[in-house]
């Protein structure tokens, strides 16, 4: 129903210029006392056989926009100077009785709304309700901050939006799905803040306390298994933690520990203890530390089943074995097996140039297996000591200077000295080298020694520093 406005004090005006049945904008010799809200009412020709109801639709000082012909009048041609007069019509009174005898789509509400009954069924939408008592059940969005006190239960799908209060036992049946927070504050930091159960469990199954203490029991007895906090970053499972995985094929991760970044190195990642007493530590470096309990065991054991073919133990780096001991303790892969190359230079050596140098060698732990082959393409000269470079300082303490400390094999062919040679690593030294070449008569290889076609082979082992 249309909202239409009235003034008590409007006095007669004429149209100042003619209009057709067609126009739809009339301009009147003033505005005093007209509604200064649309729609109103006019009559043009007031009283006259042409009078003709118009609503105005808008105001523009004495200008007005219309809507011609209503209320079962027709539109016609009015001449200027015509008298216009702000009126009420049949329709004013027609919508009055309608209204009194109207079910729904009155004040202002939409058709098929009805006017609320006190007893009456009836679905109400898009209302805001203050201070209710709601006695049955509801459904819909509540928004704002409710309290809900008794004994309410809420089906279907209900959403809540704002911080809600529940006083006492609610019952809800469906998902409760929440994108803020949930909220408890019990008396007891002991007291049961969420749990759950199966039908016809005489214990609950799983539970939190408002302490964050985590329980999990079987249901048909009371909980064996806690999740609590112990000390300042610290978490305690009383029970046995089980970790397996859900895959069945490649390789995932069972259990891992992520340190936060630039953690100190000998924080502790891994701490096993037995009885308060650590038992196997491991740092956020990667250092293990292992303390058995027993001290009459070795410090680690790797016990394989009788029938294993796999590895006792395999180092890695980058995801690639560096070292594998097999199932019979055997060093079975050592850098892949493959020794690491380097160029083995010669020194003291005058003139001489070289067609190959080619060196290599394995490390375990100080001691460096070397296999060095140099072949001699210009012949030497000079009486210097000839030198050959080592990958890395072999050791040199333990006797007095420029005494032999190490000796390494070395065969020596078409050299202007032939007899046996080693190589001498002398003490009190500093450099990664051979430091002389000498025969077993104390001759010393010199450059002037080194052939076209002499060569150099190394292959030994020598104690680096």
């Amino acid at each position: 129903m249309t909202v239409r406005f009235y003034s008590s004090t409007s006095t007669p005006k004429n149209l100042v210029a003619g209009i057709t049945n067609s126009t739809t904008t009339i301009q009147l010799t003033d505005a005093v006392g007209l509604p200064n809200m649309t729609p109103f009412t006019l009559a043009l020709d007031y009283e006259t056989p042409t009078e003709e109801l118009v609503d105005v639709t808008g105001i523009a000082g004495t200008t007005f926009t219309v809507t011609r012909g209503v209320d079962g009048t027709s539109a016609t041609s009015h001449t200027g100077g015509a008298l216009v007069r702000h009126v009420s019509s049949a329709r004013d009174y027609r919508d009055s009785r309608n209204h009194e005898n109207a079910l729904d789509a009155v004040h202002g509400l939409s058709v098929g709304s009805d006017v609320v009954g006190t007893t009456d069924v009836q679905t109400l939408s898009n209302k805001t309700l203050a201070g209710f008592t709601i006695t049955g059940p509801i459904s819909g969005t509540i928004t704002g901050n409710p309290v809900f006190s008794g004994n309410p239960s809420f089906t279907g799908g209900p959403v809540f939006s704002g911080t809600q209060s529940f006083t006492t036992n609610t019952t809800f049946s469906g998902e409760i799905d929440t994108s803020q927070l949930i909220r408890s504050n019990r008396t007891s930091a002991t007291d049961s803040l969420i749990e759950g159960r199966a039908t016809g469990d005489a214990n609950a199954r799983w539970f939190v306390k408002e302490n964050g203490d985590t329980l999990w029991g079987p249901g048909s007895a009371i909980q064996d298994v806690t999740l609590r906090r112990v000390a300042a970053q610290g978490l305690q499972v009383d029970g046995t933690f089980i970790v397996s995985s859900p895959s069945t094929s490649g390789v995932v991760s069972h259990f891992g520990v992520t340190t936060t970044a630039g953690a100190p190195s000998n924080s502790k990642i891994l701490d096993l203890k037995s009885g308060g007493i650590p038992v196997l530590q491991v740092t956020n470096g990667g250092f293990a530390n292992f303390t058995p309990s027993d001290t009459s065991v070795d410090g680690v054991h790797i016990n394989l089943p009788n029938t294993s073919t796999g590895k006792a133990l395999d180092m890695q780096n980058n995801s690639s074995s560096v070292a594998t001991f097999d199932n019979t303790g055997m060093l079975s892969n050592y850098m892949s097996n493959t020794p690491i190359t380097y160029t083995p230079t010669v020194g003291g050596g005058g003139s001489a140039t070289f067609t190959t140098q080619f060196g290599s060698y394995f490390k375990i732990g100080k001691m460096v297996m070397l296999s060095v082959y140099i072949q001699v393409n210009v012949a030497g000269s000079g009486g210097t000591g000839v030198t050959v470079a080592l990958p890395s300082v072999p050791f040199r303490a333990g006797a007095g200077a420029n005494t032999t400390r190490q000796l390494i094999p070395l065969n020596c062919s078409s050299v202007s000295s032939p007899g046996t040679y080693s190589g001498i690593v002398t003490a009190g030294g500093t450099l990664a080298q051979i430091d002389q070449i000498l025969t077993s008569t104390n001759i010393t290889l010199t450059g002037a020694n080194l052939l076209a076609g002499s060569t150099l082979t190394i292959q030994g082992w020598y104690r680096e520093v």
